[in-house]
C-alpha cells in the first residue's frame, strides 16, 4: 500500500456563499501548503461526475439539483470523493481527505436537505461496485455533530454497507 494521504479540492469551491458553511475556502488551498509540502501529501484536483450519475441512487431530487447554483460544487465534491475512494481501494492511496459542499450525508434517495442536496456516499459506493469490481464490506464512519439520516435511509437495508456514527452530547470530558 501507497503510503501517500490524498487531499482532494478543486479551486471551483472558492469564492462562493455555500449553503451553511458560507465560504470557508476563500484561503485554500494556500492555507493547506504546509501540510502540502509534507512528502506524503498530494493534492489532486476534485473534478464534476455527470448529474446523470445521481439517478443511479436518487430517486427525485436530480432534477431540482440540476437548477440550483450550487449543483456544479456537490458534483464536484461527489467527484472529488468518487476518484479518492477508489485511490484508496486500488492501493494507490493511504487515506484520503475531501474538501466538500453541497452534497453529504442528509441526502436519501428521495429527498435531501440541511445544506447536502445530493448524497455523496450513495453514488460512491454504486461506482466501487459496479464499476470498481469491489465486492466487500463497506463502513462509512460519519462524524458530523448530528444525524447522517440520508446516508441511514440509502443504505439501510444493505447487508453489506454499515453505518458508524460518532456524536457529541455537548458534555465535555475531563
Amino acid at each position: 500500500m501507497n503510503g501517500i494521504t490524498g487531499v482532494f479540492f478543486n479551486e471551483k469551491l472558492v469564492g462562493q456563499m455555500w449553503p451553511i458553511i458560507d465560504d470557508k475556502f476563500e484561503d485554500m488551498p494556500q492555507a493547506m501548503q504546509p501540510a502540502l509540502d509534507l512528502p506524503n501529501v498530494q493534492l489532486f484536483e476534485s473534478k464534476a461526475i455527470p448529474i446523470e450519475y445521481l439517478s443511479r441512487v436518487h430517486s427525485n431530487n436530480v432534477e431540482s439539483l440540476e437548477r440550483a447554483w450550487y449543483c456544479e460544487g456537490a458534483l464536484i465534491t461527489i467527484g472529488g470523493f468518487m476518484e479518492a475512494s477508489e485511490k484508496v481501494l486500488k492501493g494507490e492511496l493511504k487515506n484520503a481527505f475531501n474538501f466538500m459542499v453541497a452534497a453529504g450525508h442528509h441526502a436519501s434517495p428521495e429527498s435531501a436537505w440541511g445544506g447536502t442536496y445530493a448524497s455523496i456516499t450513495g453514488p460512491t459506493v454504486h461506482y466501487l461496485r459496479n464499476e470498481c469490481g469491489f465486492n466487500g464490506k463497506i463502513a462509512i464512519i460519519d462524524t458530523d455533530s448530528h444525524h447522517g439520516d440520508g446516508t441511514r435511509a440509502m443504505f439501510f437495508t444493505s447487508v453489506s454497507v454499515a453505518g458508524i456514527a460518532w456524536k457529541t452530547t455537548g458534555q465535555k470530558f475531563a
